[in-house]
Formats: structure tokens, C-alpha cells, sequence
């Protein structure tokens, strides 16, 4: 009988940057085909540009993520924020964490993240549902983003504004907070919104949602683009300014 020996012919590797790039080898054979990859990174356009991108983290092979926790800074322009030495710098959302779900209905972990700011409290966690006892999962979401002015907009001001105005004006947190949409795997079922209470932070506004994940996909990945920490007075920092989620149908 002849058998047929199975070779591992390429080899390719995701590196989860600014999106994602594909790394390959030159000594790959030629035998065979190509798979459809089913993946791709999902953004919003209204995420803040301080920090840098982390490394991105995801679910185990075969789960996906079904729900997530947030790690909050509340805000305060009278107090000292949880464990940071100067007051009035506030930095709302300083984390993210998935909770991961595999198709057996069992939860693997509830602990995938990127990088988490120093600041605040994990506030509790909120999952999909089932809907006719099929398990939803998340596949789009969007960002409460607050900044402040520039100098020609703070220039654009009126006086009473500028001496009424609050921290609103002159205390950037970025990312305030962040919802979702869940949808079955299938997409076979119109997407659901889940938004842990109290569904919006103090400062900012909801920007677009990002596009859906394919059908036969849902978020497994994230990436979080986080404010370099300075600690030291005069220095307004954020903490997360964006996020990022990559879709994938669980095989890689």
C-alpha cells in the first residue's frame, strides 16, 4: 500500500500590530493548495492616537470570545484617582478583558487581555446570551472616545466657557468605555447590543460601530493601544486610547 507522507510545506505567522502582517519563509514547497483564512481586524474610526499598540492576546483554539470585564477608573475632579499620586488626571477605561466561550458551551478562560493601564477596579463582567439555546458571541463593537480641545478650538471658546469650563476641556481620557454587538456564529440571527451597566462613561461620545465579523467568524483577538504612564505632575495621561478585535472562525 502506498502512503503519502503529509508535509507541513509553509509556515506563516500572525504579528498583531497596527492590524496584522503575514511572515513567511523562503523555502516553502509547492505542493498542494491554499485554505480560505478566515480572519480579519476590525477597528473604529474616533480611537484616540496616544501610547502605543500592545501585543495583541487571544481565546483559546476553538473558542471565542462571548463576553468581556472592564477595568474602570472612576472619575473624579475632587479626589485622588485609585493609587495615582496627583489629582485631576483622570484616565477612565484603563482595561479589557475577554471571557472565551468554546462551541461545547464551555468557558476556557476569562482572562485574555492586552495591556492593562495602572488605574482603577476590574468592575464585574457581561456575556452574550443564548437565544433558542444557541450561544451568541461578540462581533462588533464601539467606543465612547473624549479629548480635549486643541488650541484653535480652546481658542474658539468663549470666555465664560473657558472659566465655567470643567475637566471636560482640560482633562483627555480617551476611551471611556465600550459596547457590543452579539450575533450567533452562523449570522444566520440580526446582531444584539451588550452594554454593561451603566452603559456609558462620564466624559465623551459613542463614535460608529465597527463592521460585523463575517459570518462563520466572531471576535477571538484584541489589541489595545495604551498611554506610556509618565507619573509625574503636569503630564495628562489616558490610559487606553483605542482598541482593536480580530475576527476568526477559531482554527488558528
Amino acid at each position: 500500500m502506498e502512503h503519502k507522507l503529509a508535509v507541513i510545506s509553509f509556515l506563516s505567522i500572525l504579528a498583531f500590530t497596527n492590524g496584522f502582517t503575514i511572515l513567511s519563509v523562503d523555502n516553502g514547497d509547492t505542493g498542494g493548495t491554499w485554505h480560505t483564512w478566515q480572519s480579519c481586524p476590525l477597528s473604529v474610526d474616533n480611537g484616540e492616537t496616544g501610547g502605543t499598540w500592545h501585543t495583541w492576546q487571544s481565546c483559546p483554539l476553538g473558542s471565542f470570545a462571548v463576553g468581556f470585564g472592564l477595568k474602570y477608573a472612576v472619575l473624579s475632579a475632587f479626589k485622588i484617582e485609585d493609587y495615582q499620586e496627583f489629582p485631576h488626571d483622570n484616565t477612565a477605561l484603563n482595561g479589557i478583558r475577554l471571557i472565551c466561550k468554546n462551541t461545547n458551551g464551555t468557558i476556557v478562560d476569562r482572562n485574555v487581555t492586552s495591556k492593562v493601564g495602572p488605574f482603577g477596579k476590574w468592575v464585574g463582567e457581561t456575556v452574550c446570551e443564548k437565544i433558542n439555546g444557541v450561544q451568541l458571541y461578540l462581533t462588533s463593537f464601539a467606543l465612547q472616545v473624549h479629548r480635549i480641545p486643541n488650541q484653535t478650538e480652546l481658542e474658539a471658546l468663549s470666555l465664560s466657557e473657558v472659566l465655567n469650563g470643567n475637566d471636560d476641556l482640560y482633562d483627555n481620557t480617551a476611551v471611556n468605555y465600550v459596547k457590543f454587538k452579539c450575533r450567533d456564529l452562523a449570522g444566520n440571527q440580526p446582531s444584539r447590543d451588550l452594554i454593561k451597566v451603566p452603559r456609558r462613561g462620564k466624559m465623551g461620545q459613542y463614535g460608529n460601530w465597527s463592521p460585523e465579523c463575517p459570518a462563520s467568524t466572531a471576535f477571538r483577538v484584541l489589541s489595545t493601544r495604551v498611554d506610556n504612564y509618565e507619573y509625574r505632575n503636569f503630564v495628562d495621561d489616558t490610559a487606553i486610547n483605542d482598541i482593536k478585535f480580530y475576527c476568526d472562525n477559531g482554527e488558528f
